[in-house]
């Protein structure tokens, strides 16, 4: 019984060594394995460290051959990539064209394919938009060439592993990225997901790429314009210059000769005035004679006295001293002076002051009585004979309002922008052939807003115009 008990007991520590041993060698292999998923993870998370750097660096730059250096110098870290090589579309030679292609460190220089009549393993992943994953070229190649290249399109030789990845940009091929390796069996759907993940960041690449260039091409055209502008102004500027020289040199010359002429202008009228004081002295015709020199010697002398209204308003040396005018009286006297002109071509001037006392309005009386009979002087001038003229003067809540109203031809929209400029002829003519200078309504318009008035015109073509000048009351009644 002992012996037996013995035996029982040595077999028993024997199962328990088996079982032990077994034990810790199941221990040891999950150890392996927990060891060996640890050097996976590791190294997966290491490559996705790199591939970020990566990312980070190619979408840095701008360059394709930098993009391509970068990414070679570190994906073999990633796999074993002996071949390396990015293809850009270029839509104007209609090429696939490798800037540079990476074999084991070497730059094999620039490749071209032609897409629309090569078929090789880049134009087919270009053209069909696939990824093309070979892991033993010399089993494989059938399934995407038509025949055996008999050479390589680079290097010495053919690779045996080869991943080609479509760079997709908006929907659209922008060119294939490449890895390639003379090992057979060398990739796996991990580094196929590793180029994906290029083929990205190389279209983020190249959309800053793009748009740089954009940016860049913008910016010298902004730059050329702005040099341009830059040369305009300044020419501007030395023509200003001179125009401000020789408009001061004009307005000299028209002050002297103004001046000048005034003097001359005014003893030839004196004279004959005085010789029509004794018309008995005279025969017909020189009567006629006398009187057509008389209205030309008038005329002459308020042409030189527009212009010298214009050359003050220019030079800024109006001097405007503005009170509180009863414009009733002011437009009174504007048409009692021009009745003899109405009446001269038949035509009828009514005023229309009502019977209540308006409010005066802050002008400058002489100024403004030039003002109205300007406008009196046209509306004569460009009126038919047997047609009225109306000159309606009233207050409004905010000013005081003149208005003068013609039965003439009218003004054509087409005028309206030319109306109250210097030296302007508009389309309406003169009814009995009168003279006009083109400087009456701009000598209102200047006049009338120092005085800081308004004026403006409402007409048709064919129904007439309307003249209207608005002032702003004054608070004291000047007499």
């Amino acid at each position: 019984y002992i012996l037996v008990l013995v035996l029982l007991i040595l077999c028993l520590l024997l199962v328990g060594f088996l079982l032990t041993r077994r034990a810790n060698r199941k221990l040891s292999q999950q150890k392996e394995q927990i060891e060996e998923q640890a050097c996976s993870l590791q190294k997966a998370y290491d490559n996705l460290e790199l591939l970020s750097q990566i990312g980070q660096d190619i979408t840095a730059n701008l360059s394709v051959s930098k993009i391509i250096n970068i990414v070679y110098s570190n994906v073999n870290s990633l796999m074993d990539a002996a071949v390396f090589g990015i293809g850009i579309y270029n839509k104007a030679t209609g090429q696939l064209e490798f800037p540079g292609v990476k074999e084991n460190g070497e730059d094999l220089g620039h490749l071209f394919f032609d897409p629309a009549t090569e078929r090789t393993l880049a134009t087919l992943c270009f053209n069909q938009r696939q990824e093309i994953f070979i892991s033993d070229f010399e089993q494989e190649w059938q399934h995407y060439l038509n025949q055996y290249p008999e050479k390589p399109h680079a290097g010495s030789r053919h690779a045996a592993s080869l991943i080609y990845v479509p760079i997709l940009l908006k929907n659209e091929v922008k060119g294939v990225i490449t890895v390639q390796s003379f090992q057979r069996q060398a990739f796996n759907p991990y580094h196929l997901n590793l180029v994906r993940n290029i083929a990205v960041y190389t279209k983020i690449a190249l959309e800053n790429a793009s748009a740089y260039q954009q940016i860049r091409s913008q910016s010298e055209r902004l730059a050329q314009a702005n040099n341009n502008i830059s040369e305009q102004k300044n020419l501007i500027e030395i023509k200003n210059e001179e125009l401000v020289v020789l408009n001061e040199e004009k307005n000299h010359l028209i002050s002297i000769l103004a001046h000048d002429l005034r003097n001359p202008l005014a003893i030839a009228i004196s004279l004959t005035d005085f010789v029509k004081m004794h018309p008995e002295n005279l025969r017909e015709e020189q009567v006629e004679g006398l009187n057509i020199t008389h209205r030309s010697l008038n005329r002459m002398n308020n042409m030189i006295a527009k212009i010298l209204d214009v050359r003050a308003i220019e030079s800024k040396k109006i001097n405007i001293t503005t009170d509180a005018v009863q414009l009733q009286t002011l437009v009174a006297q504007a048409v009692e002076n021009f009745e003899p002109n109405a009446s001269a071509k038949n035509i009828t001037l009514e005023l229309e002051a009502g019977t209540q006392e308006i409010c005066p309005a802050e002008v400058d009386r002489n100024y403004t009585l030039q003002v109205i009979e300007n406008l009196v002087s046209n509306a004569i001038k460009f009126s038919p004979a047997k047609s009225t003229i109306k000159v309606v003067i009233q207050e409004l809540p905010e000013c005081v309002q003149v208005q003068v109203t013609d039965q003439g031809p009218g003004i054509p929209g087409h005028d309206f922008e030319k109306l109250f400029k210097k030296y302007q002829k508009l389309t309406a003519k003169p009814t009995a052939g009168e003279s006009s200078t083109g400087l009456g309504l701009s000598i209102v318009k200047k006049f009338t807003e120092a005085m800081n008035g308004r004026v403006w015109c409402e007409s048709r073509q064919g129904e007439g115009a309307t003249f209207v000048l608005q002032f702003q009351k004054a608070g004291v009644l000047v007499s």
